[in-house]
């Protein structure tokens, strides 16, 4: 009877444990991520090819979200593989851009050139490093890869979001801006893809965000 009800406890202890089974990260779950891996395997062609589209705006338009000023300065469109996100609760620009994603384009939306390169995120910060043999150079990972940091307007972005994480195709659509908080901190968005170091982040206001299902044979 005791064996019993401690395998129901342990059964129990798991069914709890289920939902909490997140990337450390944030966004979806461990099986999501394994799934995206598995559906990306062996992939030899870009995903995303094409490069982000900017267009300036004349006059700047501005816009508060959560008491920060956004400056729009030009719109935004950008396909890409996520190669990272990263989920921020205590930093000082949590309050109104909680998620980062690391996204590749062109030739950083290949899988299996990916699968080459290390990546990680921190400190808002986006970081590579080509593996040994790994066939992009330097400059292809620069050019082709950037942090963004998402600024959402929404309950129903949000909701998009969590649905997003390594290994998916996404669709973002909105404003390239430059933040200026009520203390006076100023955030400046990139003008570019081909800068990097501090300042290099691409900071979007978001209108819409989407994950898309990549239609590609795989390399047999």
């Amino acid at each position: 009877m005791r064996r019993g009800l401690k395998m129901i406890a342990a059964a129990g202890a798991i069914l709890v444990a289920l939902p909490l089974l997140k990337d450390a990260q944030g966004g979806p779950s461990l099986w999501h991520r394994a799934e995206a891996r598995q559906r990306n395997a062996g992939i030899e062609e870009a995903l995303a090819p094409r490069a982000p589209y900017q267009a300036g705006l004349m006059p700047v338009r501005r816009s508060t979200v959560n008491d920060h000023e956004m400056r729009a300065f030009a719109r935004f469109r950008v396909e890409a593989l996520v190669l990272s996100r990263h989920d921020y609760r205590f930093d000082r620009t949590a309050g109104f851009s909680s998620t980062d994603l690391a996204l590749g384009w062109g030739p950083m939306s290949t899988p299996a050139r990916v699968e080459e390169v290390e990546i990680s995120q921190a400190r808002r910060f986006y970081y590579w490093r080509p593996k040994p043999g790994a066939q992009l150079s330097a400059r292809q990972i620069r050019t082709s890869s950037a942090n963004m940091h998402l600024v959402l307007q929404s309950a129903a972005q949000r909701e998009a979001l969590k649905q997003i994480g390594k290994g998916d195709l996404v669709v973002i659509e909105g404003y390239l801006v430059d933040v200026e908080a009520p203390s006076g901190m100023r955030w400046r968005s990139s003008r570019t893809r081909n800068d990097a170091g501090a300042g290099a982040c691409e900071i979007i206001l978001v209108e819409t965000i989407r994950r898309v299902a990549p239609e590609v044979e795989k390399a047999v």
